[in-house]
């Protein structure tokens, strides 16, 4: 071999190694791998009035590669407040971290059930990613039952004596859930006693959260007593059943009875009364003077 094609091949044996020398260490291959769950599959969160509304938890995040991993994450469900709603943690090969996490309900919030989603993604410090991963838990805003209720003005009502008229007063649904609500005159039997006669225009209604329902009652006022006292009280109670336990709410009218001539509110005299069922003499009169010129007429 000619000396020089050798000299050739050795320096390009050499500038080979060389270069070599100069090319820059490949990214390590890790195989890389997450699993996330939560301590609870449901939580329950207590909204009723002089609750929090919160319930708490925990996220356990478990690195199932071959090499460390920097994991971040958000969690998101509907309008509840998440704390913490995003986080960021380091795990190293085959350990787990867990991520406690709060859930917070606004107080009087609806009754559902609402699905919280945590998403995540990892990567290694080469930059390399795991496959990004999801986990969700059920959060169920509870019900509670709460109602109150109050007149249309006037709560107290001036009646005339042996009249009919009719009032109306107003149940609420301060519960965070439709129900069915009850009506009921709570001490019907002494009034019945009293000489009254009450009818309500319905015994049972579904109102809706937060929701009002008027409730007409119409009543039949005894006559009135001059020897006995004519104020009386009307209870009406709205209830309902709610998880075995009855809860009620209970509103008064007032009713004061005045005597047929009190012009307080225009309760007329007897002898308008008497008018209403039987002529008057002065009108007998002049039926009988009209059917005698039609008798003389018609002979």
């Amino acid at each position: 071999m000619p000396i020089t094609t050798m000299k050739q091949g050795i320096a390009l044996f050499l500038t080979g190694l060389l270069l070599i020398g100069f090319i820059p260490n490949a990214t390590p291959q890790a195989a890389l791998a997450f699993s996330m769950s939560f301590n609870d599959n449901q939580l329950n969160l207590d909204v009723s009035p002089g609750a929090n509304g919160t319930a708490c938890t925990e996220l356990v995040i478990s690195n199932e590669g071959n090499g460390d991993i920097d994991v971040d994450g958000n969690t998101t469900g509907d309008d509840l407040v998440i704390t913490p709603s995003n986080f960021s943690v380091s795990i190293e090969t085959g350990e787990s971290v867990s991520v406690p996490m709060c859930i917070t309900a606004a107080i009087g919030s609806l009754h559902r059930t609402i699905q919280v989603v945590t998403a995540a993604s990892a990567k290694d410090q080469y930059g390399n990613n795991a496959e990004n991963k999801e986990e969700d838990i059920a959060v169920i805003v509870e019900q509670y039952a709460s109602l109150s209720g109050r007149p249309e003005l006037p709560i107290y009502e001036k009646a005339c004596s042996s009249k009919v008229f009719t009032t109306t007063f107003i149940v609420i649904n301060n519960g965070n859930n439709q129900d069915t609500i009850a009506i009921e005159v709570l001490n019907a039997e002494d009034l019945e006693d009293a000489g009254f006669t009450i009818a309500l225009q319905t015994v049972q209604y579904q109102i809706d959260a937060a929701g009002e329902q008027p409730v007409e009652v119409t009543i039949s006022t005894p006559a009135f007593d001059a020897a006995g006292d004519n104020n009386h009280t009307i209870i009406f109670q709205a209830k309902t059943t709610f998880q075995g336990e009855t809860i009620s709410h209970n509103t008064t009218v007032l009713v004061d009875i005045l005597e047929i001539g009190d012009d307080e509110i225009d309760c007329g005299t007897e002898a308008e009364e008497d008018e209403e069922v039987v002529p008057s003499v002065s009108l007998i009169s002049s039926i009988a003077a009209v059917a005698g010129i039609a008798l003389r007429r018609r002979y």
